[in-house]
């Protein structure tokens, strides 16, 4: 597998974003489904963009990030292991979401998925 977009994940992730069809190219004849597991059983991962908002956004010093995880939980870990105790704490008192929706630790993420940390505001 030749690819430029950085990880094989990250290549894959990036042209099912774009739209392509699973079946293009090296993967011709093949499902989204089939691709993306071959790609994990190939590599063992699955990048997840983690979105980052308000007090998250300030304690781990971005808005987005690319982060390994096969679920939910993992890539939350993952993002405390990259950005330290801050994040730990702004994270405790925040809501997670996954691809739009209130998203549980153990949820499975997906080769498109999108972990938005979503920390309290205040004002009026």
């Amino acid at each position: 597998l030749r690819h430029t977009c950085g990880t094989p994940a990250a290549h894959l992730r990036a042209h099912l974003r774009e739209g392509a069809a699973p079946g293009d190219g090296p993967w011709s004849g093949r499902t989204a489904a089939v691709v993306w597991s071959t790609v994990i059983e190939t590599y063992g991962v699955v990048m997840a963009t983690l979105l980052l908002f308000a007090a998250a956004r300030e304690a781990a010093g971005t808005g987005r990030a690319e982060i390994d995880g096969a679920t939910v939980g993992d890539v939350l870990d993952a993002a405390v292991e990259r950005f330290g105790e801050r994040l730990a704490h702004v994270l405790a008192h925040s809501k997670v979401w996954l691809d739009g929706d209130p998203a549980t630790r153990d949820q499975p993420v997906g080769p498109t998925g999108e972990v938005a940390i979503l920390p309290p505001v205040s004002g009026g």
